[in-house]
């Protein structure tokens, strides 16, 4: 029943394209063919006939990489559109009237009722995104199973609002994957962080903000100040409080971010170790040939430079990085070294600002956190109270030193 389904569905797309099939599978050069059809549709814009493109070479060839990354870049794509789709998915789920809490006008195609914008985010997390970014998962995952392979493809235009905001050119390979790959565990950390959250809140305090773009730092000030009362109010005390799923999915989420930590210090030891595509996205330029990162030798993305500002960063950044993933990892299946605790040292920060700067600070103080055990055994309670301080510090104080002091202070 399965394989008539898929002949039913499959074939006539590959008889479009003009594909040969034989005996009731398609030739390599109709599998050569469908992937071409796809990077077309990529090059377009495309992304979901770029997906389906690369979906039917899939049900033939499951472990064919060019199709996988195919619909990773596909996905890439959607979620974009997503993005820029959600304003209206919000507005049509709590039904445009002028309070979002407003649920009598809402579309037959939206979600169900809810109580306000929490609900209108979690909503739309697990049934719009959650399946684009698990689909990516399971497709890069094809990827690392096939590290020598090469996706080759010319040009990937990715727009938001209407704007191109980056042109990818060259060749993705494995180094690529894993960059990927840390982006898509970063989004399914937050996800569970989300879904592990009470969100509902009085959005009408950000609604009340003068949103003034010729005048940032009142803007600022005031995005500062809604938030302080957000954080603060009555009518909803449970706000960033943990819910009833908190106990599953929050150990989930400290895993995942703490394996996007890592994926993050892995690529920097696989630029500066790997001999790389001359066309690879992410790469290293080896001036002398010898197929190492020596020295003197710049780290590009995309085929540029990188900015001067990001490499310079980066040691730090990277440092911060592992530290970062030893402690959410801490207490995990995943944890190395059960037996010795890895709370976060916040003077890690020291050395990103320090490098920022181009002179040592000693701003954060020697203070740890336990994000392992923020994670394993949940309770925001803790963490609302101190990031309504944070928000505090940003509102009182005017000068960015202040505010800086001010946050190191609650630290202390």
């Amino acid at each position: 029943m399965a394989l008539t389904v898929l002949l039913t569905v499959a074939l006539p797309i590959l008889a479009t394209a003009g594909c040969e099939i034989k005996n009731g599978e398609p030739t390599a050069l109709s599998i050569s063919q469908m992937i071409e059809k796809g990077k077309e549709n990529l090059r377009n814009g495309n992304g979901k006939r770029a997906r389906e493109s690369f979906m039917t070479v899939q049900e033939f060839e499951p472990e064919n990489t060019d199709a996988a990354m195919g619909i990773v870049l596909a996905d890439t794509l959607r979620l974009f559109r997503l993005i820029d789709e959600f304003g209206d998915f919000a507005l049509g789920y709590l039904g445009g009237g002028n309070s979002l809490f407003s649920t009598q006008n809402v579309s037959e195609k939206a979600a169900p009722r809810g109580q306000g914008a929490g609900d209108t985010i979690q909503y739309y997390m697990s049934t719009v995104l959650h399946p684009v970014v698990s689909e990516m998962s399971r497709n890069l995952e094809v990827c690392n199973r096939h590290p020598d392979f090469v996706f080759r493809f010319d040009k990937l235009r990715l727009y938001l609002l209407g704007t191109e905001i980056v042109t990818f050119t060259g060749d993705w390979d494995i180094q690529d994957v894993i960059w990927l790959e840390e982006l898509v565990l970063l989004a399914q950390g937050a996800e569970n962080a989300v879904y592990s959250t009470n969100l509902n809140f009085n959005i009408g305090y950000i609604f009340d903000v003068n949103l003034d773009l010729t005048q940032i730092n009142q803007l600022l000030s005031d995005l500062m100040h809604a938030m302080y009362l957000i954080l603060t109010d009555p009518d909803f005390p449970n706000f960033l409080l943990t819910n009833d799923k908190a106990a599953e999915l929050m150990p989930q989420a400290g895993v995942e971010f703490g394996r996007s930590f890592a994926d993050f210090v892995e690529l920097q030891q696989s630029v500066a170790q790997s001999p790389w595509p001359e066309r690879g996205i992410i790469a290293y330029d080896d001036a002398n040939g010898n197929g190492v990162m020596d020295e003197d030798e710049s780290i590009t993305a995309n085929g540029q430079h990188i900015l001067a500002l990001i490499e310079l960063l980066l040691p730090s950044l990277t440092t911060v990085a592992q530290d970062l993933s030893d402690s959410f990892l801490d207490g995990s299946e995943l944890d190395v070294d059960p037996d010795r605790p890895n709370p976060f040292p916040l003077s890690d920060l020291n050395l990103v600002l320090g490098a920022l700067l181009g002179f040592p600070v000693n701003l954060f103080p020697e203070n740890e956190i336990d994000l392992g055990g923020s994670f394993q055994h949940p309770d925001n309670a803790a963490m609302k109270e101190m990031l309504t301080d944070i928000v505090a510090c940003t509102f009182y104080n005017q000068d960015p030193l202040d505010v800086l002091a001010c946050i190191g202070n609650l630290f202390q």
